[in-house]
C-alpha cells in the first residue's frame, strides 16, 4: 500500500433525531489495539448511554470490525462501516453513542442516523492522505555534508535527522519514486563512496 486515506484528527459531532441524541466520535489509528482502547474509553465515558456502536479498519493486516451494540442487526455498526468504506478510509475508528429518547426510529431511520453520525464526525475531522516514504541514513565527510544539507531538500529528500561524529550523519525521508534519483545524486557527489542505508519506512501526510 503506497498511500491511504484516513481521518485527519480526532473529532466528534452530535445531533438529535426524534429525541434520541447521537454523538459520533472518530480517530485515526495505526493498530487494532489503539482502536479497541478508543472504543473502551468512549464506552466508559458514556456508560449511561443506550448504545455505543463502533466500526474500525486498522492498518496492520487491514482488520475490519464493527458492532451494533444491541441495536437491531445491520442497522448500526454496518452503516458506520459503510461510510468508512465509501470514503475509502483506512487506519480509522468510529464510535457512535446513542441516548434513546423514547421514540422508535425503525430500521431505516437507525441506518440513516448512524451513517449520518459517522459522516458528521468525519466531516469535522477532515480527511488526510498518507503516503509511504522510505527513511535512509548516510554518513559522509564534513566537506560533503555541507553540500548535501543544502542540496538534498532541493532534490525531494527531506532531512529528518542530523548528527555529528567523526562524520556527518544525515537521515532523510524520500518518496519511493524519488529514491533512485536521490541515490544517484549522492553517489555522484561522493564519487561512489557514500550510499543510502535503508533504516525504515513511514507513512506521512
Amino acid at each position: 500500500m503506497d498511500s491511504y486515506r484516513t481521518a485527519r484528527q480526532y473529532a466528534c459531532a452530535r445531533f438529535t433525531e426524534k429525541k434520541s441524541e447521537f454523538i459520533g466520535y472518530i480517530k485515526p489509528i495505526e493498530t487494532e489495539a489503539e482502536a479497541l482502547a478508543f472504543i473502551s474509553e468512549t464506552a466508559d465515558k458514556h456508560s449511561d448511554a443506550t448504545h455505543n456502536v463502533y466500526a474500525y479498519i486498522n492498518l496492520e493486516g487491514n482488520v475490519v470490525r464493527f458492532s451494533d451494540d444491541g441495536e437491531p442487526q445491520g442497522t448500526a455498526g454496518m452503516p458506520v462501516l459503510e461510510v468508512l468504506n465509501r470514503e475509502q478510509l483506512r487506519g480509522v475508528v468510529v464510535v457512535v453513542t446513542r441516548y434513546f429518547g423514547g421514540i422508535l426510529l425503525g430500521a431505516g431511520g437507525l441506518v440513516r442516523a448512524y451513517a449520518r453520525a459517522a459522516k458528521a464526525a468525519l466531516d469535522a475531522a477532515g480527511v488526510a492522505v498518507f503516503s509511504k516514504y522510505r527513511i535512509f541514513k548516510l554518513d559522509c565527510e564534513y566537506s560533503l555534508g555541507s553540500k548535501l544539507k543544502y542540496e538534498l531538500p532541493r532534490r525531494d529528500a527531506e532531512i529528518v535527522g542530523l548528527g555529528y561524529t567523526d562524520l556527518v550523519n544525515i537521515v532523510i525521508k524520500v518518496a519511493p519514486e524519488n529514491e533512485k534519483s536521490v541515490s544517484d545524486y549522492v553517489a555522484d557527489c561522493s564519487g561512489g563512496k557514500v550510499e543510502l542505508q535503508l533504516i525504515g519506512e513511514k507513512y506521512c501526510e
